[in-house]
């Protein structure tokens, strides 16, 4: 064997070492993804629990003040019927109301705003409003809460 001969095997020697470093290299990102999918997954079903179970109505409205999400307990309390998601917060009874509030957050990063908002229609009753912004790279938008105020308080 001539020392080109040889070259060249040591070459094919190295690579398939390096092919063989570059898989295990990819199983463990593999297994440390997966183990991330996992979390993400977990994480999202207990969201997904509490905003579907927490009595308070949950507005979730991006950066145009489309409505993204609506949980149960808002649709009960505004008694809406059908899709929500894509429409304009205009559309809801109290969409008027929360939309000068949200010019205050426009720029607020953190922090929140608490207020009360009368509502007519459907009913009429009093609703206790934390309106929150969300501010992140693949999203920008408001999370606003509301709760029914307590006739006696």
């Amino acid at each position: 064997m001539n020392d080109a001969d040889r070259e060249l095997l040591d070459e094919q020697n190295r690579n398939h070492q390096q092919t063989i470093e570059y898989g295990k290299d990819l199983a463990r990102i593999y297994s440390v993804e997966k183990a991330r999918r996992k979390e993400l997954e977990t994480a999202y079903m207990l969201l997904d629990a509490i905003f579907n179970s927490m009595p308070d109505g949950l507005i979730v409205i991006d950066d145009n003040c489309i409505i993204r999400q609506v949980n149960p307990a808002l649709n009960n309390m505004l008694k809406l019927e059908g899709i929500i998601s894509g429409l304009p917060l205009d559309d809801l009874p109290i969409g008027s109301k929360i939309l000068p509030l949200l010019k205050q957050l426009e720029d607020v990063r953190f922090g929140s705003l608490q207020t009360e908002i009368a509502l007519n229609q459907p009913r009429v009753c009093i609703l206790l409003a934390n309106i929150a912004p969300i501010r992140t790279e693949a999203f920008e938008g408001w999370v606003i809460v509301l709760r029914e105020r307590d006739p006696c308080e």
